[in-house]
This record gives structure tokens, sequence and C-alpha cells, in this order.
């Protein structure tokens, strides 16, 4: 999450006693709009899958649990047959890939989400309205807690981030990623962005093409993700929160979606 747009600059909001300050006087209420969303990171979340599962199922929450190709859906603790398509509109959802986990949260006033980043989880705070930091912060902070997921915490440093751009900013210099996968990147929903821009998510990973730069040493520790490979090109489906570090890598000269052929016509 360092590569954020800075819009408004860095919250930092110091939890003890619940005590926010910002660019206000000391102990001021940080003002939450509409127009932006607020990232901070959790860090490294050291905590049981198979816990976090059944906590979520026990809770009544949608749970999606996704092992290679099989996926199986859950709304609280049945098995449903509904499609992944309509379990990722539903709210709380905990979508768990492997050993990755994405929770999210939708409320009148509030959503937020906890994902992976490239360093550990970060948290989003997604306003719907005009809210002061105090009215939301402490009872998200609550609720992770109970699921295990954050920790106590003495301070989080918020980024603001635009909301309602007509297009998403351009990659930070040196990331050679298409603009459409670097918007998945940036995304308040994985889900729904991926699904409004054409782009095939399976899971918390999303397919790419890496295209090689010459003599140079496909990154190993991208080389799990491949699917296909020539001598030019790499096929992967890569983590969405890895798609910077893969397309800053040296020996990658773009990272885009595959081409998709032409409908044939009639």
């Amino acid at each position: 999450m360092t590569n954020r747009a800075r819009a408004g600059g860095v919250l930092v909001f110091l939890l003890a006693g619940v005590l926010l300050l910002g660019g206000g006087p000391a102990g001021a209420q940080m003002d939450l709009a509409a127009t932006q969303y607020y990232v901070s990171s959790l860090g490294e979340v050291a905590l049981s899958l198979s816990t976090l599962i059944q906590t979520a199922q026990a809770s009544g929450f949608t749970t999606i649990v996704r092992s290679g190709d099989v996926v199986t859906g859950y709304l609280g603790k049945e098995r449903t047959d509904l499609g992944e398509e309509v379990l990722v509109t539903t709210s709380p959802l905990l979508y768990v890939d492997g050993d990755l986990f994405v929770f999210q949260v939708r409320g009148p006033d509030l959503d937020y989400v906890v994902r992976p980043a490239q360093t550990g989880y970060a948290l989003l705070l997604i306003p719907q309205r005009s809210l002061a930091s105090g009215e939301v912060l402490p009872s998200v902070l609550r609720d992770l807690r109970s699921l295990g997921i954050a920790g106590d915490q003495a301070a989080l440093g918020f980024t603001a981030v635009p909301r309602g751009l007509e297009k998403a900013p351009p990659p930070p210099q040196g990331v050679a990623l298409d603009s459409a996968l670097y918007g998945l990147t940036l995304a308040e929903d994985w889900f729904a962005y991926a699904a409004a821009n054409g782009l095939t998510r399976v899971g918390l990973r999303v397919e790419v093409v890496a295209e090689k730069r010459s003599g140079e040493v496909f990154p190993e520790s991208f080389r799990a993700y491949v699917v296909s490979e020539t001598a030019e090109l790499a096929k992967l489906l890569v983590p969405i929160h890895r798609l910077v570090e893969l397309a800053r890598s040296a020996a990658i000269s773009y990272v885009r979606p595959p081409y998709q052929p032409a409908p044939q016509v009639p």
C-alpha cells in the first residue's frame, strides 16, 4: 500500500484511549469524507484460517473457501449452491483462497475491508457519508479483534485515496503495469472491479501475461503462479496484491491482461 496517491496526507489515529490525531488540534476527531477511502497497514496477520472460517460461519457470515479449483460456499454453517458471483456481493463476507483471505463488511454508513497488501494485510475504511473517525473506527477494530484479525495496535496511520475517479492514476515510475490491472490493485472492491473491467479473477488472483525481457531470469518467487510459458511470455494467475511487485521486476518489460480474440463477424 505504499504507492497510494496521498490525497489529504497521512492521518495518524492513536488508538490508546480512542485518541485520534490528524492535521487539526490534538485530540480532534478526523473527518472521513465520502469522496475518499482510507488505507492502513495491519502488518502481518498471524491466525489460523480454519479457526477464522469456523468463527465466520458461527457468526452467520457468508464464507467462500477456494482450494485449488474447488470452491465451496457457505451461508452461515450451511453449504450453498449459490454462485460465487452472487456470494461476493453479500455481507459480511469472508473469502479464503489458499493461505490468503479477504474480509469485507458493508454498512449504511461505512464499508470496511481487510485484504492482502504488499506487506502483510491492509484495512480499508470506505465511508458512505461524511463521518467522524471516532464514530466508526473503535467498533471496526473491536470486530476485527474478536475474529483474531487485528491485534492491539497502538497506532494506525491512514492514507486517504480519492474515490470516483474516471480512470485510475498511472502506475508509479518503474512499474510496467497495464492501467486496468493497476486500477484493480487500488479498487475498493476487487471482486466488483474485476467483473466490471473484464479481468479474469480466480479467487484472490488475476490472470495476466508477463512480457519478458530478453536475457533476464524470470523471478523465482512468481514461478509457482505460472500457468504456461514461452521464451517471450509467461501467463500467470498472480495474487492481486503482488501485481505491482511483479511489474517492478527487472526481468519483466510489461504486465497486461491476456489479449482476447475479436468476435467473428457472421
